[in-house]
């Protein structure tokens, strides 16, 4: 059976390439007013490939949010898809996302980031690894079994967003609303987003950290100031914010906010196990990125737990100042500081922000500057981690990379945050796992985002054997 459908994958490769370009074309920036009509043609894009495959779909509206003052803007819906309603077979629910960050070519792209080039072997394009690439695959081989007569060996139910990129508002409520309907009688649940460790080997993901993140808003008087006028004459908003950031954390980058690593799940030695067989090299690690140096370089465990398995504090910007080019020598009245937490299992975001909030305010007092300082959590998501060592879905998962790639996986936890990963686990009862397709130097979100055309196709053919290994167990 497989070696059928992997024969149609290779001689349709070049039709799987186009369809990815054809999808790169819509620039479906979630995080962009302007955009919003894109995302919802490229929802439409993938309804209608869903359909060409035999599926039912849904769009479902979610939720509106407020733009301007006094407008608001309905959100785009979420598709959901049905394949399959076979009560004999095995159901698999699959998450994907067909929204991307934001990109232009001053960024430092090579070429426009919405017409995909193949350069090297590389798909080169905003959304190809993440997440549209991913999707295709699964649309993709649904072809392929159409198009060979044979029969799809497992149930799927598709949830596609297009809000990712933006905190999945509206995700949370319909999975809540459709608990016993659609999200019924699931019984593996596949996310098709995260990356390879490095380059060569395969990976499956069994936990992912979680998020918090914060503004710390430092307001001075009522007016935009000359600093040739009053520098040296008043207390500066920005002067009080950068205090505030560079306090937290020391020179090392770890965390400075006492209690925050109270609530740690301590490492079990299972987990501890899965770290020693991982095939890692650190050294590749710091060439992908282009740093000069990575932490824990002659230690990748400790390398590895720092990434997945213990907390980190980053700073991401700062608004309410000017940020175009030029010479600028106004005095903000107000400053908003922006900085995240990724947390780790049993830390529960309200607890992280009682210790962010109480550390900050306490060290606004012993500043003791007249400027009034504000913090808040805007957004928080839970970590999560599964078992990657007595479920069904990461056995045929493993067994389906060894087909479609020669070798074993690596068992890996990620850094970054899928916030529907716990939820389908809550809801659904069921083994959760993300089943990476990109590579470690794909840049998701940076410029000149890629998809080796090896990952692409070799995708394809995991995905097949993991549908096929799946179908297996009865």
């Amino acid at each position: 059976m497989l070696t059928k459908i992997f024969r149609y994958i290779d001689i349709s490769k070049e039709t799987f390439i186009n369809n990815l370009k054809e999808v790169v074309a819509i620039p479906s920036i979630s995080c962009d007013m302007k955009h919003r009509g894109d995302v919802m043609k490229m929802l439409r894009w993938i309804e209608k490939a869903l359909k060409n495959v035999g599926a039912k779909t849904e769009l479902c509206e979610t939720v509106t949010q407020n733009y301007e003052k006094g407008k608001t803007i309905s959100q785009p819906p979420i598709l959901l898809a049905t394949t399959g309603n076979d009560i004999k077979k095995k159901t698999l629910c699959v998450y994907g996302h067909v929204d991307v960050k934001n990109a232009q070519m001053e960024d430092g792209w090579a070429s426009d980031p919405f017409i995909m080039v193949h350069r090297n072997g590389k798909l080169c394009g905003r959304g190809t690894t993440d997440d549209k690439g991913p999707i295709l695959c699964w649309i993709q081989v649904l072809e392929a079994f159409l198009k060979m007569k044979v029969p799809v060996p497992i149930n799927i139910k598709f949830v596609i967003e297009g809000m990712h990129e933006v905190g999945s508002q509206g995700l949370n409520k319909l999975i809540v609303s459709k608990r016993n309907t659609f999200f019924s009688g699931i019984d593996y649940c596949c996310i098709t987003d995260g990356y390879w460790l490095g380059t060569v080997r395969p990976c499956l993901t069994y936990g992912l950290r979680g998020l918090c993140y914060f503004t710390v808003e430092v307001t001075g008087g009522k007016k935009i100031l000359d600093s040739g006028h009053f520098g040296g004459a008043v207390y500066e908003p920005l002067h009080d914010l950068i205090f505030m950031l560079n306090s937290l954390v020391d020179l090392n980058g770890d965390i400075d906010i006492p209690g925050l690593d109270k609530d740690i799940a301590p490492m079990t030695p299972t987990e501890e196990s899965l770290y020693k067989n991982i095939d890692v090299d650190t050294e590749e690690i710091r060439r992908v990125l282009g740093v000069p140096k990575v932490k824990y370089e002659d230690c990748r465990i400790d390398h590895l737990m720092s990434r997945w398995r213990r907390p980190s504090l980053s700073v991401h910007g700062i608004e309410k100042v000017p940020s175009d080019p030029g010479v600028h020598t106004i005095i903000p009245n107000r400053a908003i500081g922006k900085f995240s937490i990724r947390i780790v299992p049993n830390q529960k975001p309200e607890r992280v922000k009682e210790f962010v909030i109480t550390y900050l305010e306490r060290l606004f007092d012993v500043r003791r500057s007249p400027n009034r300082m504000k913090v808040e959590m805007i957004f928080s998501a839970p970590a999560w981690v599964g078992d990657p060592t007595c479920s069904y879905n990461f056995k045929a998962a493993q067994k389906a990379v060894c087909i479609a790639y020669k070798m074993k996986p690596n068992l890996i936890r990620e850094g970054g945050t899928v916030p529907i990963a716990s939820r389908l686990h809550q809801v659904t009862g069921s083994s959760v796992l993300l089943l990476p397709i990109g590579a470690a130097d794909d840049g998701a979100h940076g410029n000149d985002e890629k998809l080796n055309v090896s990952n692409y196709i070799g995708g394809h053919k995991m995905v097949a054997a993991y549908l096929y290994e799946l179908g297996i167990k009865r």
